[in-house]
């Protein structure tokens, strides 16, 4: 099974409605009791025209570190009858999910997803974001948002491949809830989103002449999205290649059957840890 890696951030939403989201008891969410009620329920969605469902398993042991859910969707597949009918082609309908694993407590570089790549649900990003979307849609304490967490010679590879003919590059960074102040733009998004009540910030740079983005300002950028902490979006003039961090994330690999024997002896947080190589 192959996963792809992302990382969750909340940004704290200024109370505008009285039906906002609390605890049993009246007191505001943690940000890790908030994902876990979130995700401890079902989920019906639209992404791209069609319903999806996110459904929560039943914890498999006390140590319910990881939350473990599936996200899916009904499809129509093609079989085939009986040889006596001539192995006649026949459609019917059926379900395909893609195992999603949650850590939500909080860690010195924030909360982290894990979802299995399977190509008949469809590609993880996208589908995640529009979960998010419906997720932000209601009277909730937070602002939830994800991002993949990309190996940076991605983006490298990118740049070098197409030196000097890079016209546009849009940063997107996160109010962050991770990373404590490891560097100007973490500060400057905390300060912002304190201030200014900022939940997102871009940095667009543009050039008809083409951009030398081999720069220490362009490094700080990438590695800081590239964690998980924003986006990366690019493009060229001539042949219009483009690059999108959303579409690189990391992918690991791990096996059905040892995230199965975790699930039964409940150390699933283990696998996970792993999956990030901690």
């Amino acid at each position: 099974m192959q996963f792809e890696l992302m990382r969750l951030a909340m940004v704290e939403r200024r109370q505008t409605s009285a039906f906002v989201r609390r605890s049993l008891d009246g007191k505001p969410f943690t940000r890790e009791n908030w994902l876990r009620v979130i995700f401890e329920q079902n989920i019906l969605f639209v992404h791209s025209g069609n319903v999806f469902h996110y459904v929560p398993e039943s914890p498999m042991s006390d140590d319910n570190e990881i939350l473990i859910g599936k996200i899916g969707r009904q499809v129509t597949v093609l079989e085939n009858e009986s040889p006596d009918t001539g192995f006649a082609e026949v459609e019917r309908d059926a379900w395909t999910a893609a195992s999603v694993l949650i850590d939500p407590m909080h860690h010195s570089d924030g909360q982290k997803l894990a979802v299995e790549v399977d190509s008949s649900v469809g590609a993880p990003m996208p589908i995640l974001e529009s979960l998010v979307d419906h997720i932000n849609g209601g009277d909730e304490p937070y602002v939830l948002e994800i991002n993949a967490i990309v190996p940076t010679d991605t983006f490298w590879n990118f740049v070098r491949e197409n030196r000097g003919q890079i016209t546009s590059v849009t940063f997107e960074f996160v109010a962050p809830n991770m990373f404590g102040e490891a560097d100007d733009y973490d500060k400057e998004m905390r300060e912002m989103a304190e201030h200014e009540k900022a939940q997102k910030a871009k940095l667009t740079l543009s050039s008809k002449d083409g951009l030398d983005l081999e720069t220490k300002k362009i490094e700080r950028a990438a590695d800081y999205t590239s964690k998980g902490a924003g986006s990366i979006r690019a493009s060229t003039k001539r042949r219009r290649k483009k690059y999108d961090s959303r579409s690189k994330a990391k992918r690991v690999s791990a096996s059905d059957d040892d995230i199965q024997l975790a699930k039964k002896e409940g150390i699933l947080s283990r696998v996970f840890r792993n999956l990030f190589g901690q």
